[in-house]
């Protein structure tokens, strides 16, 4: 069915399958991609598939893609033993100039070193920490630099600083949360225990479903707060990590509240403000005892980590 472009073209493979069976399908067509999209059909009249309600469309991306008698004879194989008859393969080639403005438009991932956010509906590369976070009302999708500049941060401290307790002040969507679960986690050593915060309830409503979403319910815990106000926050700590993406003026009059519940080893992450910003952050932190170590810049946004 397919043949390997002599321009290496990118292919595009769409099939039709049963919700039943969407993830047995998406491990096996993730060996062939370098994407993977599904979304929901709305309207599968005509579909060979008639016994069940819901179908899904899964779309294959991939540079010259091989094997295709192999790719067949899985997806015929893997019909057979869930007893239902396969569609058939729509097949497409995507020009190989057109790259860049088809993956902007149609591959919305986010990456910062070792972080790459991606929506639902997509399967995000692999070898990656992958954090799903989809477009909502919350603050925090990981476009905008504040954001990318925390994360960045993060997977600055992975594997240097111990992190048992962590607390993600105005977590908005929850992507701060879920990336410091995902990072500070070892079966032996045992799991981060992230406390998440926010004063909008339709942001603890956002972090819910992410932490659902990326499978830490182990982990994280998300409750109204304002600020650090809550006895829930006080009863938690010490943390070993504070991360607070907020605005520059919050910062300022929380920093009592978060130097206090630091640990005596505790890393800060500040994001939110602006790089002219900075040097009055700095002093704020710096009179309460912390110490200024690292900073991530993105455009005129800027991320300031502080230990003590």
């Amino acid at each position: 069915m397919f043949k390997e472009s002599e321009n290496g073209e990118l292919w595009q493979v769409k099939i039709r399958i049963p919700d039943t069976y969407r993830e047995n399908f998406e491990n096996k067509l993730d060996d062939y991609s370098e994407a993977l999209f599904f979304s929901l059909c709305e309207d599968d009249k005509g579909s060979e598939i008639n016994d069940l309600i819901q179908k899904w469309d899964l779309t294959v991306y991939g540079h010259g893609l091989k094997n295709q008698k192999d790719l067949t004879s899985m997806l015929s194989f893997l019909a057979n033993q869930n007893n239902f008859s396969i569609p058939s393969i729509k097949i497409s080639s995507v020009p190989t100039r057109d790259w860049l403005n088809f993956s902007a438009k149609n591959f919305p991932l986010i990456f910062a070193e070792r972080f790459v956010v991606h929506p639902k509906n997509l399967r995000p590369p692999r070898g990656r920490t992958a954090l799903c976070i989809n477009a909502g009302s919350a603050f925090g999708s990981g476009s905008h630099e504040s954001t990318r500049g925390c994360l960045l941060a993060l997977d600055a401290l992975v594997g240097k600083v111990c992190v048992c307790r962590a607390l993600d002040v105005g977590s908005g969507s929850g992507i701060l949360a879920v990336a410091i679960a995902k990072s500070w986690c070892h079966p032996r050593k045992g799991n981060v225990d992230v406390l998440a915060v926010d004063n909008d309830s339709n942001a603890i409503a956002s972090t819910i479903l992410a932490i659902k979403e990326n499978n830490v319910s182990d982990r994280v815990r998300a409750i109204l707060s304002e600020g650090l106000a809550s006895e829930e926050v006080g009863s938690g700590g010490p943390y070993d990590l504070i991360c607070a993406n907020i605005l520059a003026q919050p910062l300022k009059d929380m920093a009592a509240d978060i130097v206090q519940n630091l640990s005596p080893n505790g890393t800060a992450v500040l994001s939110g403000l602006l790089s002219k910003q900075e040097d009055e952050i700095k002093k704020v932190y710096t009179r309460f005892g912390l110490i200024n170590f690292d900073l991530f810049k993105l455009d005129q946004w800027s991320t300031l980590v502080f230990t003590r």
